[in-house]
Formats: C-alpha cells, structure tokens, sequence
C-alpha cells in the first residue's frame, strides 16, 4: 500500500453512538477512507464484499453473528482485509480466541483516537497490534481467568481448548522455561 492510497476501512459496532463517533473522527484523517458503517456482521460484509477493505474494526458482541464467527467468514471471503478487533471485553478467551481465528490485532473500547488510528496503520501494513490492556490480559499469570461475560448468540461451547492451542501461551511457557534455563547457566558461569 502506498502512502498516497488512503487506507480503506469498515467499521461494525451494534452501539449507533460508539459506531458513528468512530466514524465521525476517523474521517477527519485523511489517509483513513471510511468505506461503510454497520451494526451487524452480516450488514457488514455486504459492504465489504463490495468495497474491498483494507481493514474491518469490529465489535465482538453483536447481533446475528459475533465477531468472532464473523472473523472466519471474513477471512474466507475477504482473505486480503485484515480484521481488528474492538471490544470493552479484556478476557484472554476473546482476546486469543479472536486471533487464533484470524484477527490481526485488539483493541479495548479505553483507548484513545490516537491509538485506534496507530492500529489501524498497522494492521494495514501487514502488522499486529494489542492495546496495552489487551496484551496485559493476555500475560495474565492467572490461566484459570474467566471472563463473566459470554458470547451473544453462544455458537461457542467452550474456550477451554484455547491455552493448549494459543501461540502466545506457548511462548509464555518457553519463556518461563528458557528464563529458568538461563539462570542456571549464569550462576553455574558465576562460579567457575
């Protein structure tokens, strides 16, 4: 994408309010080109079947289809747009469950205009981002965390598979491995 090319984007939220303020503030940027707003999934990827986004920022709880139904829906129809979650919700079952199925990023609803634009370029250009809140739930050292609320409608029975699954989790794990790898080796140096 050059810099020229404006990035294109759809927005989904079920709140009128959170999606036109979004809205609202996001076409003020000029590199960010607004292509459509929707408040369900669905309504969603008809606009982007026809306006071929770069970037769809969506809600996770929503009507019809979740957003991380929709996730998989968008990424067989739209392979190329990259999906951006945005969501009150800072569990480690949304947050990892929504990447495993193909989100590129997550953000909490806490976060400035700033950020959300910062994310947006990123995502664009092929990269991932994680509000400060969203990677902090997801170093939690508490695995056994549940989030009190569930996904509307509940298409998901369970996300206790996640953990055994999750890339981050395994790296949190062979982290933890490697650093007791690592001090051991330092002080067997130490006293040689």
């Amino acid at each position: 994408m050059s810099q020229s090319t404006p990035i294109k984007i759809i927005l989904i939220d079920d709140h009128p309010l959170v999606l036109e303020g979004i809205r609202s503030v996001l076409e003020t940027f000029g590199h960010i080109e607004v292509l459509g707003a929707a408040s369900s999934a669905k309504q969603g990827l008809k606009i982007a079947l026809s306006g071929k986004p770069d970037v769809v920022l969506m809600d996770i709880n929503m009507p019809e289809m979740n957003g991380i139904d929709a996730i998989e829906v968008f990424k067989e129809q739209l392979p190329q747009t990259r999906l951006l979650m945005l969501s009150m919700h800072d569990s480690r079952e949304y947050i990892s469950t929504s990447t495993m199925y193909g989100a590129s990023g997550y953000l909490l609803k806490d976060v400035s205009t700033d950020e959300i634009v910062h994310a947006i370029e990123t995502v664009a250009a092929g990269g991932t981002y994680f509000s400060t809140g969203a990677a902090q739930a997801l170093m939690l050292k508490s695995p056994n965390r549940i989030s009190k609320h569930r996904l509307r409608p509940a298409s998901r029975p369970c996300f206790c598979w996640w953990r055994r699954a999750c890339p981050i989790e395994m790296l949190r794990k062979n982290s933890k491995f490697l650093y007791a790898q690592w001090k051991l080796t330092a002080k067997t140096s130490r006293k040689s």
